[in-house]
Order: C-alpha cells, then structure tokens, then sequence
C-alpha cells in the first residue's frame, strides 16, 4: 500500500554477504567440518538470529549478495542454503523473501579443469568450454529460487517484486572462471541489455527500485593501500544505466569492508545510494588479517525526500567474542552503528541546517538551558551526517551563538548558556 504522498511503503531487508560457506568460513556453524572453537565464543548464527528478534526494526527479507561458498562444492552449496534458510525462519522472515545471488566463490574451478584436462585412468577427452557454463551454474541445483517476475539470460539474474518495492539482481560471478587474466567480475553484454530491457519495463512505478549483484561497480579505498582489480569489468556502464533509469539502491558484497554514500549525476533520474556490506562469515584472512570485522546489517528504506531521493538508514553490527555488538565508526568499518543516507549536503548546507537548528531552539527556549531533539527528529541534512562530524558541527555553531553541548549524539543532547557568552 502506497503512503498519502505517494511515497512506497518503508521497506527493511537484512543482508548477509560473503558467508563463504565451507574452508573460508571463520565461523564453525558455517564450515562442513563443524570443528568447533573454544567456549568462549558465542555461536555467530545463534548470536545474529537473537540480536535480529530483539531489534525493533524488524526485516521482511533476506539478500544474500553472492560468495555463497568457498570452493562451490555441492556440499557447500546445501549446507550454506540451509544455513540461511534456517536463520530466515527463526527471525519470521518468508523463505519466498529469501534472495541469493551468486559470486566468484561460486564458481567451480575443479569443474572448469574437466573441460582442458587428461583424465588419469580413462584416457584423453576432447577440451569442452561448456564445462565452464556447468560450473558456473552448479549452484542452481541447491539454491531455491523465490518468485520471479522475470528471470534474466544467466543463473541468479532476476527480477522480483513484492509489495512496495522491485528488486534487480544480477550475477556478477557467472564468468569468474579459471581462464580469466585476472579474476574479477563480468556481467556481459547479453546480461546487461537484459538489464536496460528490464528496468525500462519495469523501472517506471513508484516501487523502490533496488539492485543486487556481487562485485563492486568500481573501485573503494581500503584501511591500507591494495591493489584491486577485482571489480565489474562492465562497472561504469551499470552505474550509468542504474542511475539514468532510476535505481534507488544499489548494493553489493565481495569488498568485505562496508561503504556507504550516495551520488547524483545530471542525467540520473533521482540520488542513488550505493552500498558495499562486509562479510557476515568469512575467516581473518580474508578480512584484512581480520581487523576488518564480520558485519551483518539492517537495511530500511522508509521515504522519498522532496527531490524523490530514496532515503533511510543501515543498521551494522559487528562480530567479537562476546556475540554481535553495534559497530564502531572507524577506518576498518566506517559506518555509524545507525548510519543514514540519501541526503546529499555540501558543507555550507550542512552549516546551514546546523545554524537553523540551534538558533530555533534558543529563540523557541529563551533559557539558559535546552534540550535538543532526539537525533531521529533531525532534518535529512543533519541526520546524514556522521555522528562525530554531527556533534563537532553543533558543538562550534553553539559556541559561536554562546552556548556549549552537553552530551552528544546519538544520546541526549542539551545546550547551556556559556558562563561568559551571550545568544544572539
């Protein structure tokens, strides 16, 4: 049901990327072996699933944005989907809800070998590429599709709609075989005209428009300079095409370090949001020797702001000993544990919003002492600052109108009149 103003209904999802079911997995409940570690660590699926029941933001799906597997192994590949599927059930979220698409991990390279190698006992078999075409689409015999509007030209490439929203996916890992130059992602041109078809036939309603795939569309800076040649060989022109035909949100996995921002281009249709999850699962290797942490998030999507840009929050958590605690802003994952976008704000905006909010609140007080509203009742320029670049933003603007901050977002805040200042 659409909202008075014609805005979509809020619509929350919760994201699980990179499991790495299998060897590469640092979690004992997402491996084959079951080797369990010691007990001082908190199961990571039992810890996620009672972090989500207790949240009050409750998802109403599940995306998994490829790397379902380690190696794509057929075991894997059964024992990740019931892995997911069993989370799904225990935080009241439709297995019909439940999205997968597929990464470079799930591509079966021993497969891929059968097509170029000797057999060791039976003799010499002819080469056969389409080998690599059986490898790619092994996943396709364990993972459930949900309902789909519109299937695309590979496995895991869709559309899919339910109420309020539509939802693109793409297989950003269908080519990641074992005769690449370098491993890196590829949709194809059959794929992306696929897509141009599918978001102009489908593109034109109100509906979020959200797209799913595995690899980066284009390159991210790292807590530590790395070469990275791993991203979408097609990158620019999924952005172009995503933005000229109004995508609102696009996310993916593979990076394992969390970004999030959002971009306009004059020929966009609207803001589009951009959004790269870390890995719920994968081991310390695989994540910077492990200072980047495990993430899972909460996605909401809750209205459109007056230039129709899709706006809302992420909800991260991080993986330590003691079970899912909420992230920390910081270089290895930097996102607020309540992290808002959609907002796009120049500084003199931002300064703007913030002057607007102080000089209302003392004008509307006239005490020597106020409090400020709760971080959620903030304007979208505010809301989508980060929450330290937020607090050292007011704290200068209430000393330049005579007042300090007490406390800081996203907690209480109060202002009180500086011993030696005055309000204008």
């Amino acid at each position: 049901m659409m909202n008075s103003d014609q805005n979509p209904a809020p619509f929350s999802f919760l994201v699980l990327a990179d499991i790495h079911f299998g060897q590469f997995s640092g979690a004992p409940e997402f491996r084959l072996d079951g080797i369990q570690q010691d007990g001082k660590r908190l199961s990571l699926r039992d810890s996620l699933i009672s972090t989500v029941r207790n949240l009050s933001t409750k998802p109403t799906a599940l995306f998994v944005p490829g790397d379902l597997t380690s190696i794509a192994s057929p075991s894997e590949f059964k024992g990740c989907v019931e892995t997911v599927l069993g989370i799904a059930d225990a935080i009241e979220i439709s297995r019909d809800s439940v999205f997968f698409t597929y990464g470079n991990h799930d591509t079966n390279w021993r497969i891929c070998e059968l097509g170029r190698k000797i057999h060791p006992t039976e003799g010499k078999f002819p080469t056969d590429e389409h080998y690599n075409h059986v490898a790619a689409t092994i996943g396709g015999l364990y993972v459930p599709k949900a309902n789909c509007l519109q299937e695309g030209p590979v496995l895991g490439s869709g559309v899919y709609s339910s109420e309020g929203h539509i939802i693109f996916v793409l297989n950003s890992g269908f080519y990641c075989i074992a005769e690449q130059e370098y491993p890196h992602g590829r949709l194809g041109q059959e794929q992306l005209q696929w897509l141009e078809t599918a978001l102009n036939e489908f593109g034109s309603t109100t509906n979020w428009k959200i797209l799913m795939v595995h690899h980066h569309p284009f390159n991210y800076t790292y807590p530590k300079p790395i070469e990275d040649i791993s991203c979408i060989e097609e990158g620019a022109e999924l952005v172009d095409l995503a933005g000229r035909l109004g995508i609102d949100f696009l996310f993916h996995g593979h990076r394992h370090h969390p970004r999030l921002f959002t971009e306009s281009r004059t020929d966009w249709k609207t803001s589009m949001t951009f959004f790269c999850a870390g890995s719920v699962a994968v081991d310390a290797e695989h994540r910077d020797t492990g200072h980047i942490p495990n993430l899972f998030h909460i996605v909401s999507i809750n209205n459109r702001l007056p230039n129709r840009a899709a706006f809302g929050n992420i909800i991260s958590y991080q993986h330590r000993t003691e079970g899912w605690t909420p992230v920390q802003n910081r270089v290895e994952t930097p996102l607020d544990h309540i992290h808002w976008f959609g907002c796009l704000t120049s500084s003199h905006e931002k300064n703007s919003a913030a002057i607007t909010l102080i000089e209302g609140v003392i004008k509307s007080k006239e005490t020597d002492s106020v409090i400020l509203p709760s971080r959620n009742e903030l304007s979208p320029q505010l809301l989508c600052c980060p929450i330290d670049e937020l607090n050292s933003l007011l704290s200068s603007i209430a000393r330049e109108h005579g007042f300090r901050i007490v406390g800081k977002y996203p907690d209480d805040v109060a202002l009180l009149k500086s011993a030696n200042g005055t309000s204008k």
